[in-house]
């Protein structure tokens, strides 16, 4: 039996990009761990932007509560375990003058730091402390899987660079970020960054596909967030079914750096 851990920036970046995958190892005996970087509890006062993310996830009263025990019934469903950490997603961090570090989607309608970056200054202790408590776990034979940061999502950046760090130690694979990876100018411009890396195809049998699928269904508070309200199943499958090409049903797509 091996381990595998899984970086997850948020509560369900995991099962979105690698579900399908991590239902295959679980079933085939091996032990699968996903570890939340951003799932630290935050409470009010909220910025704008939170407070707009919070009223499409259905104003629930302790958001965090309600996410992290989406989180264990997903990851259940897939047959991993779920570990919480408690840095805060990047909607809550404030810098030390008090003021929002991200407070604006990806657009920057509102002018301030927007949460495809860059990073914030104050930022920069983060991926080192992935490294701390992902490493600590990482006993016996270990694989860890980290988000390649397609999309620029500062958290996702930031847990990359954890996983850049991990590398130095151990065996670390890349996965694409759902559904970050369905924009052409999200996903264009990633690999020309990063010279020598090669892709690879981990497909997915019917049963694995379904059970992704049915995990992500345990998101209620994401749905409208993520996908703009309900037919998620039919996005997934029509992109799942595009990367499997002829040769496989379904697939999902992993990234190899250079030796």
């Amino acid at each position: 039996m091996r381990r595998h851990i899984v970086i997850s920036p948020h509560l369900d970046d995991a099962v979105l990009s690698l579900g399908g995958t991590i239902f295959q190892l679980a079933a085939s005996g091996d032990e699968i761990l996903v570890v939340t970087a951003f799932a630290g509890a935050a409470g009010p006062p909220y910025s704008e932007l939170a407070r707009e993310l919070h009223v499409r996830w259905g104003s629930p009263f302790d958001v965090n509560r309600l996410r992290r025990a989406e989180d264990v019934a997903a990851l259940t469903r897939l047959g991993a375990e779920a570990r919480h950490l408690d840095i805060r997603d990047a909607i809550y961090r404030r810098a030390a003058s008090g003021t929002w570090m991200y407070d604006a989607g990806h657009v920057g309608e509102r002018g301030e730091g927007t949460l495809s970056g860059p990073i914030h200054p104050e930022d920069g202790w983060i991926p080192e402390r992935l490294v701390q408590s992902v490493a600590a776990l990482a006993s016996g034979p270990t694989r860890i899987y980290a988000p390649l940061g397609i999309g620029r999502h500062v958290d996702h950046v930031l847990a990359f660079a954890a996983g850049r760090l991990l590398s130095r130690e151990h065996d670390v694979t890349y996965y694409e970020d759902y559904p970050y990876v369905e924009v052409a100018d999200d996903f264009g411009g990633r690999p020309a960054e990063l010279p020598g890396w090669r892709d690879v195809l981990s497909g997915l049998s019917l049963e694995a596909f379904r059970a992704k699928v049915d995990a992500f269904g345990y998101y209620r508070s994401q749905v409208e967030s993520v996908f703009g309200g309900d037919g998620y199943d039919a996005r997934m499958e029509a992109w799942a079914r595009q990367l499997g090409g002829r040769d496989r049903e379904f697939a999902e797509r992993l990234w190899i750096p250079p030796a």
